[in-house]
């Protein structure tokens, strides 16, 4: 919620700011490492994504609340905040290793197909990394109507790097 009212009262995008991000984009800054612990959701989804963001939040708060309070009585609150910020950081560090191998694997499959633009090769790297889209699905069925069509080919290009770019 915090999240909205600075986005909508002061156009800043907390998400793009605090929340963790690939080394590799242009919105990563190494506080990231500390402050995507305190972040959650992406209430730019709408009604339904926010209220399950806000039961995501609470199960977090009560598991902490759960657990934590045992941690925090046995070994005190300095040794708990201690292991508390020690786990974020491991995840940060776990998180980010999984984003640089999934991004090599990404760039792999947009070179495989720049080298070889068939649509049987847009097709595979649809399947295989981007998922279920209406719109490249539309554009495929379109590519394949017309197959000596070679525009497609550049469109297909830009939308294989585009997507390369947003991950």
């Amino acid at each position: 919620v915090t999240t909205l009212a600075f986005a909508v009262a002061k156009q800043i995008d907390l998400g793009d700011t605090l929340a963790l991000h690939s080394i590799n984009s242009p919105n990563f800054r190494p506080w990231q490492l500390i402050t995507h612990m305190f972040m959650h959701g992406d209430v730019g989804k709408g009604a339904a994504y926010l209220q399950s963001s806000v039961w995501h939040i609470l199960g977090n708060m009560f598991g902490l609340w759960m657990f934590g309070s045992v941690l925090e009585r046995n070994w005190g609150t300095k040794r708990f905040v201690i292991f508390y910020l020690l786990c974020g950081l491991g995840a940060a560090v776990a998180h980010l290793m999984v984003l640089h191998y999934e991004n090599n694997v990404l760039a792999v499959a947009v070179q495989n197909f720049q080298d070889n633009p068939t649509w049987a090769q847009f097709n595979l790297f649809v399947k295989q990394n981007a998922g279920f889209n209406p719109a490249i699905n539309e554009y495929l069925m379109a590519w394949q109507d017309d197959a000596n069509n070679n525009s497609y080919i550049d469109g297909a290009k830009a939308l294989a790097t585009q997507y390369q770019n947003v991950q």
